[in-house]
């Protein structure tokens, strides 16, 4: 049996393109989770319907799991960003007789949550594709013009081509004879 007498808080995220800012998204996500924990914990069930809304600018829903064999409970949340196809999950579990001092304290936690990635087509993103572009044509030019003014040697088989000794790159005269290899 595991040890709920210190609160316990797991975080995560996953990458999905089919995520959706609806609510039909929403209660899969929720009822999913609700089934897998169900495998395993036949007692879990939602205290009260899952509440919607918006946490970092998206959409989330928040629900609280409770257990008929146990005190114990689980607040969690689930936040889904379609832009970046992502969602976030986050899950506090806790002695039932702390119940108020966690919920206020997770609340606080999905106050505090921020998206940090890129949006893909917000102005960022496009200032940073738009260097991303430059560079590469910068790195494309310089390339191209190094690799005009580069004359290989015409020692190619590492032979000086007067005394046929062996001559290593970049030598410019043969070590042995003195001839130019250029």
């Amino acid at each position: 049996m595991q040890d709920f007498t210190s609160p316990n808080l797991v975080v995560g995220s996953e990458f999905d393109p089919t995520a959706s800012e609806t609510p039909d998204f929403l209660d899969g996500l929720v009822e999913e989770m609700l089934a897998e924990l169900q495998k395993n914990r036949s007692d879990a069930s939602l205290a009260q319907p899952a509440m919607y809304r918006t946490i970092a600018d998206h959409a989330g829903v928040s629900f609280i799991i409770q257990f008929e064999q146990v005190d114990v409970l689980q607040t969690g949340a689930f936040i889904v960003s379609a832009p970046h196809d992502m969602v976030w999950f986050i899950l506090l579990t806790f002695p039932e007789g702390h119940s108020r001092l966690m919920l206020r304290a997770f609340e606080q936690v999905l106050a505090g949550f921020e998206i940090t990635l890129v949006s893909p087509g917000g102005a960022l993103y496009v200032v940073s594709l738009w260097l991303a572009v430059v560079a590469g044509a910068a790195v494309v030019i310089i390339l191209a013009i190094l690799g005009w003014r580069y004359r290989p040697s015409p020692v190619m088989n590492g032979k000086c081509p007067s005394c046929g000794s062996p001559v290593f790159p970049p030598a410019n005269f043969c070590v042995q004879c003195g001839t130019p290899l250029d």
